[in-house]
């Protein structure tokens, strides 16, 4: 595996590796804030866009940072053990309920709106935890050497079948 040049590089466009807590959430602020200046020079220079234009300029926006969020959920999901289709599904489950509460919202289905919204709402608390705030698998995975802890790379995983029981070393 080659060697890491630039975390926000890396973490941006690559799949490769893993990614640390604090690169994923530094990164992710980052690119809010890239995403959110965007869209207000959008709406504020380019001036009173029509509805049409509107959605279609977040469309735009929001294909254009899809990349760079699919790779960030990917390398922080290489960091918790994760695989690329563990992360995909997660992310598509939630395009798919945002795309559910637009539909169930033009319907006027209220039932269907708290469902999907409720659903969101759960899926979302769950990549937060996940993702966000539980620490990545200590030493090497199948997806390379922590990058927390560079030197504990040789060690095993703790949840490792070859590491020694408590009862062994009684």
């Amino acid at each position: 595996m080659a060697k890491r040049t630039n975390p926000i590089v890396d973490g941006l466009f690559s799949f490769d590796g893993r990614m640390r807590r604090s690169e994923y959430w530094l990164i992710s602020i980052g690119l809010g804030v890239v995403k959110g200046v965007l869209a207000l020079f959008l709406v504020f220079v380019i001036g009173g866009l029509s509805k049409e234009n509107n959605e279609f300029a977040r469309a735009a926006i929001d294909l254009l940072f899809l990349w760079p969020a699919v790779a960030l959920m990917v390398k922080r999901g290489h960091d918790r053990n994760r695989s690329l289709a563990y992360s995909v599904v997660a992310l598509s489950l939630f395009l798919v309920l945002g795309v559910g509460i637009g539909v169930a919202g033009a319907m006027e289905r209220e039932d269907l709106l708290a469902f999907a919204g409720f659903a969101a709402i759960a899926l979302a608390l769950y990549l937060l935890i996940d993702y966000g705030f539980m620490d990545g698998t200590p030493g090497r995975n199948r997806y390379g050497p922590s990058p927390k802890y560079p030197e504990a790379s040789g060690r095993l995983v703790p949840d490792d079948p070859a590491l020694p029981t408590p009862a062994a070393n009684a």
